[in-house]
């Protein structure tokens, strides 16, 4: 997470602290677009990490190396089941077709609540950076919140929750904001992912406070509250904070 801060503030960190002169607007896009053609790359390689080379690292039930050889360790990769997921309800053909029209569905609500932030922000005072930050992500992540507390309750399966969390972050941090520049380029669109200086401290604290918390492999109800109580200090912050000047996400000319 600390290597994928650091890709997407390069581009902030560049403009707020040139070297002598200013930045050329060109050389900050081109930067953009070499780090986002570099985080989808380590998102394949981690895939392949993930469910290939080390898919036993990532097992729900470790075992140790340290029990036998290497070969034997090998020879163990390839036995890892999962016993403890829930058989499917459904097939993968009725099950893609559902995912596909629930994914339109959401995508289309999406777009009617992002184009009325703007009217629900002149309405109520708040300011869009506020709405952007904590009611789209609210909306268009509660059922699956819903789905990862209901898991980890009743499956007792907290580890698989963590992960699915982790996994959503990296996704749309080293797959749909990449895509984004990338699909910007292709159209010649220019599209840089720019930060202001509070947004990207609050980016890097919220992945020290979130490594720190995990690094452990271990978790409790205390750690939680610390979580919840980071999120509720950081929403809060952006309520009172005025309007920034410069967009999360700025549409070069």
């Amino acid at each position: 997470m600390m290597v994928v801060f650091i890709l997407l503030a390069l581009p902030t960190i560049m403009d707020v602290f040139p070297s002598t002169k200013a930045t050329p607007e060109d050389h900050i896009l081109l930067t953009q677009r070499v780090t986002a053609i570099i985080l989808v790359i380590l998102l394949l390689t981690f895939l392949v990490f993930r469910l290939g080379t080390h898919a036993a690292m990532f097992a729900s039930t470790p075992f140790s190396q340290r029990d036998y050889a290497r070969s034997d360790y090998q020879s163990r990769q390839s036995q890892i089941t999962e016993a403890q997921i829930p058989q499917p309800y459904i097939g993968k053909g009725p099950a893609a077709i559902i995912l596909a029209a629930a994914s339109a569905f959401a995508l289309v609500c999406t777009h009617y609540i992002v184009g009325s932030l703007s009217g629900v922000a002149s309405i109520t005072g708040m300011n869009q950076s506020f709405l952007a930050v904590t009611l789209v992500p609210l909306l268009g992540n509660s059922i699956k919140y819903r789905s990862i507390v209901m898991g980890s309750r009743s499956l007792n399966q907290v580890e698989l929750g963590i992960r699915s969390v982790i996994n959503n972050v990296l996704r749309v941090t080293m797959l749909l904001a990449p895509l984004l520049v990338l699909i910007g380029w292709a159209f010649d669109q220019p599209l840089i992912l720019r930060f202001d200086g509070f947004e990207a401290t609050t980016l890097l604290l919220s992945v020290v406070v979130m490594t720190y918390l995990i690094s452990d492999g271990r978790s409790n109800y205390f750690e939680g509250l610390m979580l919840i109580g980071t999120y509720m200090i950081i929403t809060f912050a952006f309520f009172v904070r005025p309007e920034a000047s410069v967009n999360v996400i700025f549409l070069g000319t």
